[in-house]
C-alpha cells in the first residue's frame, strides 16, 4: 500500500463501528502523522502504552508488551 492513502484513518473508522457493536478494541500502537482527523478518530478507546530505549544511540518507541493490560491480556482464558 501507498502512504497517504487512508490505512490508519480506515481502521479507526472501522474500529469505532466495531465498537459501537461491544467489540472490546484496544490499540497497540498507532501513527497518525500529526494529522488531527485520525488523531480525533483515536480519542475514545483504549492504548497500550509506548515504551523508549535506545538503539544505537537512537530514541525509539515500541508498545510496551510488560504493561499490566499485555500481561493480563496474555493470561486471558477467553
Amino acid at each position: 500500500m501507498c502512504a497517504g492513502v487512508g490505512k490508519t484513518y480506515t481502521m479507526l473508522q472501522v474500529a469505532h463501528a466495531e465498537k459501537s457493536k461491544n467489540f472490546d478494541i484496544i490499540i497497540g500502537y498507532v501513527e497518525t502523522h500529526n494529522r488531527k482527523e485520525t488523531a480525533e478518530l483515536v480519542k475514545g478507546f483504549e492504548l497500550i502504552p509506548r515504551k523508549t530505549y535506545e538503539y544505537k544511540n537512537i530514541q525509539v518507541q515500541e508498545m510496551d508488551l510488560g504493561c499490566h493490560h499485555c500481561t493480563e491480556a496474555a493470561n486471558c482464558t477467553r
